[in-house]
């Protein structure tokens, strides 16, 4: 996958997973931290999950 940029996700990414404080867009309440898993030493990655009940923005 590309980088997203300000202008939203790249070719390649799901275009309903936008970022934001508008009605459908994931913010800090819609997410739940399911675990981490440790990568490498000094290397971790969240494992995440968008809350039930979350509706994305067409």
């Amino acid at each position: 996958m590309g980088e997203a940029s300000a202008s939203g996700p790249t070719s390649g990414s799901p275009g309903q997973w936008r970022i934001g404080l508008q009605q459908g867009q994931i913010n800090v309440h819609d997410v739940i931290l399911l675990g981490i898993a440790f990568a490498a030493e000094g290397a971790a990655i969240p494992l995440l999950q968008v809350r039930p009940g979350f509706v994305f923005a067409h």
